[in-house]
């Protein structure tokens, strides 16, 4: 006996089931922010991903939003306008008005182009309407140029949850950077006072140190998709911008089937080593991968444990259960020499002793009404800087010592770490062999680069892999012997030393690109059927439900409404 057949009227079968009820409420709108330090090219990057849009197979409407015009506007109808003034004092009044702005509301910049979006919208479809339009289910793409501050981007993600972008632009040579703003401003490329005044805008761009400034650098690591803008347009061998845009328009319309890089997936593999860090500071994670991209060890940031490893949470039914949890956040330690005990970071509570002997020795700074002022102060400088009390084995060491401790082979392998290493794990990474460090977030503490500049390079230019180095060397006098066997013109041991004099083992350093491991799940899931269940045909049919950058016309409120049969 089959299943009961449940008998409809005639008017409930014309009912909509609720998929479709969601299928009708999608915007088809998506939103799309651009994040980059100065000199990056935020602005060439807006204009080229308009184009992609416009040219997709299924094409947009774009508009681009500026937050330069969103900043000129706030300041002009709240009575410090931007004077007629041009080069790098028209940036400097730029940045003082955008921090008058975030001095209320650190999101104020984006509530203007969260404004300016919603007018747009309404212009396109009902321009004389008095009251927010809803979108008619249009193709339409908004872009903002650019973000400078966390909690835009907070704000952005808030309003447009998953059908907002946030694209980082890469540049890691600050030469590139300094050049290409000297260029614009057609500034003297000679001039070292004009350098040294770009130079100040870049620090303060990518930090102010100002809780409502400019704090690029920790906009930047918030990013869905980073691209490498550091080639020039004139180098097409090079200049990738265009192939990078595409693929991440074929990513969002699903119009051919993407995969992860292997780059990508050992990012994504790194990061959620991170997760599983207790760190009172930050979680960090790192992954190391041979040349084929296969998983050679992870690691994050936690305290040793004796026996090897670091400490890590332990499961109910764990076959090696530990007699304590020696992780910072669940740890007692002696505070000081006259006993008590702390619970904490390490780090700053040697640091805060470091500085309470400061004061002792200086009676000036010790003076009841300056004291606790000196202590900001002193911590602020750096003291505040220092590492080496931490109890924690950074997530680059961890890597490095599992793989030591399995009998995995780390020379000629690539590290992928979600923070830029400190020179403690910088020296480390270059002694085990790695050729390559990728990373998402910065880290200004770290003097990696300056204290191992003869075995670090953040250059991609001419670079090789140290581990083909002596295999490069080889193959070029092996070639060179062969063409002075043939060749009446014979190239000396001294010309063959300039030729190759470039070619120097250095591990490279360099920030990642391609798609950030927050999004990397959304969008590698297959979602929906690719072939024809008949013909076995390869054919990108839509999902069985929501797309992963659908965002509904209505509030969820409303939608319940309609779901219920409340409202048509």
């Amino acid at each position: 006996m089959g299943a009961p057949q449940l008998k409809q009227s005639p008017e409930e079968s014309k009912q909509k089931n609720a998929n479709d009820i969601c299928r009708e409420q999608a915007s088809n709108e998506l939103f799309f922010a651009v994040v980059g330090h100065i000199g990056s090219g935020t602005s060439t990057i807006s204009e080229k991903l308009k184009k992609e849009l416009e040219t997709a197979d299924e094409p947009y409407e774009v508009v681009i939003r500026s937050a330069r015009t969103a900043i000129t506007t706030w300041a002009k109808n709240n009575g410090c306008s931007i004077d007629s003034i041009a080069g790098i004092d028209l940036i400097k009044q730029l940045q003082d008005r955008g921090d008058s702005m975030r001095e209320l509301d650190l999101a104020a910049v984006a509530k203007v182009l969260v404004s300016e979006i919603k007018q747009v919208r309404t212009a396109a479809i009902n321009p004389s309407a008095s009251t927010p339009v809803l979108p008619d289910g249009k193709r339409r793409a908004y872009i903002i140029d650019s973000l400078k501050h966390p909690a835009e981007v907070y704000l952005l993600r808030h309003v447009y949850g998953s059908a907002f972008t946030l694209i980082g632009i890469v540049v890691a040579d600050e030469e590139t950077r300094i050049v290409r703003v000297k260029n614009k401003l057609k500034l003297s490329a000679a001039d070292e006072n004009s350098k040294k005044e770009v130079i100040n805008l870049l620090e303060r761009d990518r930090d102010s140190g100002k809780k409502h400034g400019q704090r690029v650098a920790d906009t930047f690591h918030l990013a869905d998709y980073f691209l490498d803008n550091t080639a020039d347009a004139e180098d097409p061998v090079n200049y990738e911008i265009p192939d990078q845009l595409s693929r991440l328009i074929k990513i969002i319309t699903h119009s051919e089937i993407m995969r992860p890089t292997s780059d990508e997936t050992a990012m994504f593999v790194a990061n959620g080593a991170s997760l599983q860090s207790a760190c009172l500071s930050r979680q960090v994670g790192a992954c190391i991968v041979n040349a084929d991209g296969d998983l050679v060890s992870t690691g994050k940031n936690e305290p040793p444990q004796a026996g090897g490893g670091v400490y890590t949470q332990q499961d109910n039914n764990s076959t090696v259960p530990t007699t304590c949890d020696g992780r910072c956040g669940f740890l007692s330690m002696p505070a000081n020499s006259a006993g008590g005990h702390f619970q904490g970071c390490s780090n700053i509570n040697e640091q805060n002793t470091i500085i309470e002997k400061i004061l002792a020795e200086l009676p000036e700074l010790n003076e009841p009404s300056k004291k606790e002022d000196n202590k900001r102060k002193i911590r602020e400088g750096s003291i505040g800087d220092l590492l080496e009390f931490s109890r924690a084995v950074h997530a680059e060491m961890t890597a490095l010592l599992v793989a030591a401790k399995t009998g995995r082979v780390t020379q000629g392998c690539r590290m992928f770490v979600t923070t830029f290493p400190c020179h403690y794990c910088a020296r480390h990474i270059v002694c085990a062999g790695i050729d390559e460090v990728q990373y998402i977030e910065p880290y200004p503490k770290s003097k990696a680069l300056s204290l191992h500049f003869d075995a670090i390079t953040s250059n991609r230019g001419d670079w090789t892999p140290p581990s083909q180095v002596d295999k490069t060397l080889l193959a070029a006098k092996s070639a060179m012997m062969l063409h002075n066997a043939v060749s009446e013109k014979k190239v000396s041991e001294i010309e063959f030393s300039k030729l190759f004099s470039k070619v120097q083992k250095k591990v490279l350093f360099r920030p990642f690109t391609g798609v950030a491991p927050r999004l990397y799940g959304r969008v590698f899931r297959q979602d929906r059927k690719l072939k024809d269940k008949l013909t076995g045909e390869k054919k990108i049919q839509l999902p069985e439900w929501s797309d992963p950058w659908y965002i509904g016309k209505i509030s969820y409120i409303e939608l319940e409404a309609l779901l219920s049969g409340e409202q048509k």
